[in-house]
């Protein structure tokens, strides 16, 4: 039965109710004592209200059903896809631990999306990371990953690079390497920076209350800039905790600078207004324009570290680098390290005599709330 016609079938049957237990108790009226009235109106009420929550069931546990009938398929469907792409890779197919989660419908484990299906994330399409990312979008399972800059050579925490990373419905948790040019080919890394922006700002809200406050860094798409919701959150915030603007960091690469248009070049220069700041990563080459980073209101510029590596290989490198260090310094901007990956890496890196650092040698991505928050130099 489709819903148009439960529900004409729901209007009739009320209508038909009602009638008939008028009549009855019209009839009752001019018969019978008040009491004895009251009491069968009392009970025709029972009747119908109980009438129509059975129906009401009824009807919920159909389309429930009907949904579940459909989710199972497209999972079904999915697996199946899945099998058939790794055996034409030559891999596993994983056809038994499949037909094993298809068996056992009566156990919470046999999900379609149970765990003993080993299923990687790069054997999804395009497609499906899509609707992954739709679902994690809409339904807000979001978790908020963190790497500190440091100051060197001190290694104290100085702010916190956060990133957004989504849940796919096999539990797998995605960072955006992964989901990042399927997210821009689908027009949601606006929500999904939204999505990330709303969570960091209540930590951040409750971390001052506590008297602790770090500066946090954003990596934004220049779209975000532009998007009514993304601007509504962020202003709200700052229009009620004023004193907190200065810990937000907006980063965006140094390709996406150039080409802002005019409406995201005015939003930047609202926002620095407001006290926030902003970075720059992706650096190809550290010779930039410095007129165009102090109109911008840069205060942070990152250099990969295995660039920066480069100028270590002989003094007048170096001396290039501590010219062009000094300068930016001048602006009041800060250059960061950042992929710095080991120790060696590290050790050249110092030579250069940069304050900040950002890699792996300091600490893996991790959760944010795993993270302990201190009040912020900056």
């Amino acid at each position: 039965m489709t819903q148009r016609r439960a529900t004409y079938f729901l209007f009739a049957g009320l209508g038909l109710y009602s009638f008939v237990s008028a009549l009855v108790l019209g009839a009752m009226t001019q018969t019978q004592g008040l009491v004895l009235t009251c009491v069968t109106g009392a009970v025709l009420t029972v009747i119908g209200v109980v009438a129509y929550e059975m129906f009401e069931r009824r009807s919920f546990a159909g389309k429930t059903a009907k949904s579940f009938s459909f989710i199972q398929s497209r999972q079904e469907d999915m697996l199946n896809d899945i099998a058939r792409l790794r055996s034409k890779q030559g891999a596993p197919s994983h056809e038994s631990e499949i037909a094993l989660a298809r068996d056992n419908d009566n156990t919470e484990s046999t999900s379609k999306f149970s765990p003993r299906v080993d299923i990687a994330y790069q054997d999804f399409t395009k497609d499906q990371i899509a609707s992954f990312l739709r679902h994690a979008v809409a339904q807000r399972e979001i978790e908020v990953f963190a790497q500190p800059v440091v100051t060197l050579p001190q290694r104290q925490t100085y702010m916190m690079e956060v990133y957004a990373c989504l849940k796919t419905p096999f539990d797998q948790t995605v960072g955006g390497t992964d989901y990042l040019d399927v997210a821009r080919d689908n027009d949601l890394m606006a929500e999904i920076d939204q999505l990330l922006l709303s969570a960091c700002l209540e930590k951040m809200q409750g971390n001052f209350a506590r008297g602790k406050a770090t500066r946090m860094v954003f990596n934004i798409e220049d779209r975000s800039l532009l998007s009514p919701d993304y601007m509504s959150v962020l202003l709200t915030f700052i229009a009620k905790n004023k004193e907190l603007a200065r810990f937000l960091t907006f980063e965006i690469a140094q390709s996406g600078y150039t080409v802002l248009d005019e409406k995201a070049a005015i939003v930047l220069k609202q926002l620095a207004r407001l006290g926030c700041t902003f970075s720059m990563d992706h650096v190809e080459d550290p010779h930039l324009d410095k007129d165009m980073v102090r109109a911008m209101g840069i205060s942070y510029i990152k250099i990969g570290a295995d660039k920066l590596v480069r100028f270590t290989r002989d003094e007048n490198a170096i001396a290039v680098m501590h010219r062009i260090k000094n300068q930016f310094e001048a602006q009041g901007v800060k250059l960061i390290a950042e992929k710095i990956e080991d120790e060696e890496m590290l050790k050249d890196i110092l030579d250069l005599e940069l304050d900040y650092g950002e890699g792996f040698v300091f600490g893996r991505l991790d959760r944010l709330d795993h993270f302990e928050f201190q009040r912020s130099a900056a």
